[in-house]
């Protein structure tokens, strides 16, 4: 999984957070799918490059943020980033204090 809904209580919006590169390939993916995301926060580590991006989906959206999230996975493997779906699990691992199930 390299995306999570955040608990929170909006009415026109869920929040979530997904893992990205510096090269915002996500980017195109919710271009493609005509997705309206609003980005709150990015937070990175200098020797890594990866992001995880804080966003507001709109409700109505959220199956095409989710297949655009799995069109993701693909794309990051055909980017060169082999590691990408194993550093997912221990980044969403991290964050969420083990709530989440490996898929």
């Amino acid at each position: 999984m390299n995306y999570y809904q955040c608990r929170n209580f909006g009415i026109k919006y869920k929040l979530f957070f997904y893992i990205d590169v510096r090269e915002y390939l996500a980017d195109k993916l919710f271009l493609d799918y005509k997705i309206p995301i609003k980005w709150t926060r990015e937070f990175s580590h200098k020797d890594s490059p990866y992001l995880v991006i804080f966003c507001k989906v709109p409700k109505k959206e959220i199956p095409k943020f989710e297949k655009a999230m799995e069109d993701l996975k693909n794309k990051m493997l055909i980017c060169g980033h082999r590691d990408y779906e194993e550093l997912c699990k221990i980044i969403m691992k991290e964050i969420t204090g083990g709530r989440i199930n490996e898929e």
